[in-house]
């Protein structure tokens, strides 16, 4: 049986910096990990790690962004795609970052992640059997409603402070999938043979 990976990069960072006071997990690992955790639970040993499609926007960069400002920008992108390609079966998808101001100061959203992983979350359900995603993006819901019809089988890892209320977005999310789990600390951290190294 075959599963894939699909990540929020911005939300997986937000649960290592919040939830556990980490200044970054251990990648490539926590990925795995996170695949691994979901097969212990269900006692399963023939399933089969295909993909891992890691979802992310890039830092702020301005309209017209002075040489700096570009080539700052060039070299962050380059040391991250680089730690990415030395990873097999790690796809990196790139959305695009938006910079807000709200009461007198900016805030950076990412846009375009949502809609990306959405189309992943339909375009696997026809190929495999399990997907498992990290978010707790509720835009997700009509994607996994659709894939659950093609027969795909929904995980979801989420934080572990993560707020439900009862019939609130976030409960409507978790109650849309087939498992929820949350992401420990030891899933961020552990080093496992990683079976994504080149």
């Amino acid at each position: 049986m075959k599963a894939i990976v699909i990540v929020d990069g911005g939300y997986l960072t937000q649960i290592t910096r919040n939830d556990y006071n980490l200044k970054h997990s251990n990648l490539p690992h926590s990925l795995f990990n996170i695949f691994n955790e979901y097969q212990n639970s269900v006692a399963k040993t023939d399933f089969h790690l295909m993909r891992v499609r890691y979802h992310d926007s890039p830092a702020f960069l301005p309209d017209n962004p002075s040489p700096e400002e570009q080539q700052k920008y060039d070299e962050k992108e380059q040391i991250f795609a680089k730690h990415i390609e030395t990873y097999q079966r790690i796809d990196l998808v790139r959305g695009r970052c938006q910079k807000l101001k709200e009461e007198g100061s900016f805030s950076y959203k990412q846009k375009g992640v949502d809609v990306n992983m959405a189309i992943d979350i339909v375009q696997y359900s026809s190929m495999l059997e399990t997907i498992i995603v990290v978010s707790s993006d509720s835009d997700l819901i009509p994607a996994f409603l659709l894939a659950k019809t093609k027969g795909a089988e929904i995980v979801l890892f989420t934080s572990s402070r993560i707020n439900r209320v009862p019939n609130g977005s976030v409960d409507k999310l978790i109650r849309s999938t087939d498992l929820h789990f949350s992401v420990k600390r030891e899933t961020l951290t552990k080093n496992s043979p990683c079976a994504l190294r080149r």
